[in-house]
C-alpha cells in the first residue's frame, strides 16, 4: 500500500514550453495530493523562454526544483534525471504541454494505493480540440478509442500502456535506453513484464491539445506508431498497439474494431485508417532502417492549451 501522506515526486519534461508552462506549475502545484512533494522539472535545450519562467516559478515556491539541459537529449534523458533524483516513493509524470483536471492526481493516487501489486496508474488525455475539421475530428476519435481499449484492457487485468499522465511506483520504475521514443508505454512494458499491474483510471482527466492540421497530426503518429514497433523490437513485448492486438487477442480486437466503425465520423474514419495503415507500414520500414526520432519536431497547433 502507499501512505496517501508520503512523499511524492511529481516529474515533468519540458522544451521550449514558454506558452504553458507557468500554468502548468500553477496547475501541479495546487493540484489535491499530500503537500509533501516536489516538483522536477527538466528543461532541456530550451532556447526560448521555458527556463527563465520556471525559474521565476521556482524561486517563489521552494518544492519546485529546475534541472537544465543545456543541449536537447531527448525526453528519456530527462525522465532518467527524475527517476535518478527523485525523493518520492511514487512519481506522477506529466506532460508540459497539459493541464490535468485538478483532482486528477488525488485520482491517480487513490487508483495506486488501493492495492500494492498496482505500479503504475495512467489517467484519461481529453483533447480540448474543437470538432470543425477533419483533422479535429479525427484526433478526437483517436483518443475515443484509446479510452475504449484501455478501458477493455484494464479491466481484463492485460493493460500495459500509458498516457500524457500517469503515476508509478519508484519501485517499478527502470532507467529508459535513451533512444526511446514511447517513453511512457515503455514504463509500462517493463512494469507489467516485473509483474506489476498497470491500471487505467479514466476519472483521471488530462487535458490537450492534438494536432489541428495534417502535418502535425502525420508527424505525430508517425512518431508514435514508430514507437511502438521500436518497443517491440527492443523488449520482444507487445503494445497495446491495435495491430499487435489484432494478432494476439484476434476476437477482442475485431469488437473493438466493430466499435470503432459505429463510432467514428462518416468522412473522418477513412481517412483515420488509410493513415494508420500507410503510417505502420512506414514505421516497419524505419526500424528495420535503423531510423531515429527520440529528438522529434515541436508541433505548433498542440501547444494552444487556452
Amino acid at each position: 500500500m502507499v501512505d496517501l501522506a508520503a512523499a511524492l515526486t511529481i516529474g515533468v519534461c519540458a522544451h521550449n514550453e514558454e506558452r504553458n508552462i507557468a500554468d502548468l506549475l500553477t496547475n501541479i502545484t495546487t493540484q489535491n495530493v499530500s503537500s509533501n512533494f516536489e516538483v522536477l522539472l527538466v528543461c532541456s535545450g530550451c532556447i526560448d523562454k521555458t527556463v527563465e519562467i520556471a525559474q521565476a516559478f521556482a524561486e517563489k515556491d521552494p518544492r519546485v526544483k529546475v534541472i537544465v539541459e543545456t543541449k536537447r537529449l531527448g525526453k528519456p534523458s530527462a525522465i532518467n534525471r527524475i527517476l535518478a533524483n527523485a525523493q518520492g516513493s511514487a512519481i506522477f509524470f506529466v506532460s508540459a504541454d497539459t493541464l490535468p483536471h485538478k483532482e486528477c492526481f488525488s485520482r491517480l493516487l487513490a487508483r495506486l494505493a488501493s492495492s500494492g501489486k498496482v505500479g503504475l496508474v495512467c489517467g484519461k488525455p481529453v483533447p480540448l480540440n474543437k470538432r470543425n475539421s477533419q483533422i479535429d475530428k479525427m484526433t478526437h476519435l483517436l483518443w475515443e478509442f484509446h479510452d475504449r481499449v484501455f478501458s477493455e484492457l484494464s479491466l481484463a487485468g492485460q493493460a500495459k500502456h500509458a498516457s500524457e499522465v500517469f503515476l508509478i511506483r519508484k519501485d517499478a520504475a527502470v532507467p529508459l535506453p535513451l533512444d526511446t521514443v514511447n517513453d511512457d508505454a515503455y514504463l509500462a512494458v517493463m512494469a507489467k513484464k516485473a509483474g506489476w499491474i498497470v491500471d487505467y483510471e479514466r476519472t483521471a482527466v488530462v487535458f490537450m491539445v492534438g494536432p489541428q492540421n495534417l502535418r502535425d497530426y502525420l508527424i505525430q503518429r508517425r512518431r508514435i506508431i514508430f514507437g511502438h514497433f521500436q518497443l517491440k523490437k527492443n523488449t520482444g513485448e507487445n503494445t497495446q498497439y491495435f495491430l499487435f492486438l489484432l494478432f494476439s487477442q484476434p476476437k477482442r480486437a475485431f469488437r473493438l474494431a466493430g466499435w470503432l466503425a459505429a463510432k467514428g465520423p462518416f468522412r473522418a474514419l477513412p481517412i483515420f485508417l488509410f493513415v494508420e495503415a500507410s503510417l505502420t507500414f512506414l514505421a516497419i520500414f524505419e526500424n528495420a532502417s535503423g531510423r531515429s526520432h527520440v529528438l522529434w519536431k515541436t508541433l505548433p497547433s498542440t501547444k494552444k492549451l487556452n
